[in-house]
């Protein structure tokens, strides 16, 4: 599977930095199995989270790591971005974003 493949991770850790690359985090599941899967993640610059209606917790797992004692925060931002048919949240993971800017639907 391609989260094992090491150039995806290089793209992630490597070109995206020294190649003026943008790297966009598109998934249905935010926390796959794989050797390089939570390299690749926690390298990602955005993500888009879209409604589960399966599964709402890893939304909440994500919300702990990012902001650990404000998890209703994001999870607000998005139940609110995803309250409308085909709505999602996009998280901007950049350092140099301002944490106001952070979560936008």
């Amino acid at each position: 599977m391609w989260e094992t493949d090491e150039r995806v991770t290089k793209l992630f850790t490597k070109k995206s930095h020294h190649c003026n690359t943008s790297v966009i985090y598109l998934v249905q599941n935010l926390f796959p199995k794989g050797k390089e899967s939570r390299t690749i993640s926690i390298n990602a610059q955005y993500m888009v989270l879209f409604k589960n209606p399966r599964d709402n917790t890893q939304v909440v797992n994500l919300a702990k790591h990012m902001y650990p004692g404000r998890v209703k925060y994001m999870q607000d931002a998005f139940r609110d971005a995803t309250s409308i048919p085909h709505g999602y949240l996009f998280v901007d993971l950049k350092q140099s974003t301002p944490e106001h800017l952070r979560l936008s639907e």
